[in-house]
């Protein structure tokens, strides 16, 4: 398997402190790796260096075999969404889409799919500065995913956001990746969420990676799913004869790995509503 990212001693300081202290890990091409960390851990610095926001003071950043201090044709292939929208407020979500799809060659049809599935149908017309929270940050999924980027890089996508809408973004994270095989770099605070979505997860702290976790070798745990059709969702999934699938009412009960409900969701297309994890990762962490 080839490397989508390789870092290798990377660090940055800023006003004599030292934000980033010789990170160092790999991206294979086609994973989901989650970054998670206190706030000021460094996770946002080490995306911005990744995607030439910010220069580093030192080490390595190679995207794709390229290392992207000999120039920044690697973005051509990579789209992130770090921090803040990067869309333009005084123009409608349709004219945002107009103007980006000139650098995409069939971005525009990417585009047209992508509102249709995220329900921005009405939003087509209205000044992006007008949306709320949810609406911005699924317009700004739009922007990115209708470049078809091979990397992904997604700097806590779902943060504070309502749990459908979140729901609603880690669905379609989860379902372009089994389309494409995006190489996706996420950063979240909720593990419940980076486990569902991510086969690695590394920890940050104080500027450093200083744990990883394998979860496709992680102790199974026990997720209880919500569908928006309820019980009868919950019923037809529970009749496909899967062994570590329970039925109690409205909800079902899974056992396995984050990676394994990943397939199961992929391959049954219900719409969530609710999804606990009942053990999380969080144990996996008290040592870290």
């Amino acid at each position: 398997m080839k490397e989508a990212i390789r870092v290798e001693g990377l660090t940055k300081a800023i006003g004599g402190r030292r934000i980033l202290d010789g990170v160092s890990f790999a991206v294979q091409e086609g994973e989901i790796v989650g970054l998670v960390g206190e706030n000021g851990a460094g996770k946002s610095s080490l995306l911005k260096c990744l995607t030439g926001l910010w220069r580093p003071d030192a080490g390595r950043v190679a995207v794709f075999g390229r290392e992207i201090a000999a120039g920044c044709g690697y973005l051509e292939e990579t789209g992130a969404l770090i921090e803040y929208p990067a869309l333009f407020g005084e123009y409608t979500l349709a004219e945002n889409i107009e103007l980006f799809s000139a650098f995409c060659p069939g971005g525009k049809e990417r585009a047209a799919r992508l509102v249709s599935r995220l329900g921005l149908e009405e939003g087509m017309r209205r000044k992006v500065g007008t949306f709320s929270s949810g609406m911005k940050q699924k317009a700004c999924l739009v922007a990115v995913l209708m470049r078809s980027p091979r990397l992904l890089i997604l700097d806590e996508p779902t943060a504070m956001l309502d749990p459908k809408i979140s729901l609603e973004l880690r669905s379609l994270i989860r379902e372009y990746h089994q389309s494409y095989h995006t190489t996706i770099l996420i950063s979240g605070h909720d593990l419940s969420e980076i486990e569902t979505l991510c086969g690695r997860v590394l920890k940050m702290k104080a500027g450093k990676i200083v744990s990883e976790f394998d979860l496709s070798h992680s102790p199974e745990r026990v997720y209880r799913l919500k569908f928006a059709d309820g019980a009868q969702a919950a019923a037809a999934l529970a009749r496909i004869g899967n062994a570590n699938l329970r039925q109690e009412g409205e909800s079902l009960y899974f056992r396995g790995t984050g990676r394994e409900l990943s397939g199961l969701l992929a391959e049954y297309c219900f719409e969530l509503s609710d999804l606990t994890v009942c053990n999380p990762l969080e144990a996996l962490f008290e040592e870290g």
